[in-house]
């Protein structure tokens, strides 16, 4: 079985797989995604939707992280 990684952003397989992308808090951007994140402006076409699936990213990372210290705090 091969586990090839699927962009977050545009929903796509790399062509090479893994090599042709990042990693951000287990999430898979391909290198396409992150130069068109590095380069949008707001007020282009898809600035609006591609800050939604970072906040998507964000968001994950962050409830996972507030589950542990909730679960693990101990007063």
């Amino acid at each position: 079985m091969n586990l090839v990684p699927k962009c977050i952003i545009c929903e796509q397989v790399p062509e090479k797989g893994i090599v042709e992308g990042v990693f951000l808090n287990r999430k898979f951007i391909c290198d396409s995604c992150e130069e068109h994140i590095a380069n949008v402006m707001p007020g282009d076409q898809h600035y609006d939707e591609i800050v939604e699936k970072i906040r998507l990213i964000w968001n994950h990372n962050n409830s996972l992280t507030n589950t542990f210290v909730n679960k693990n705090y101990k007063q």
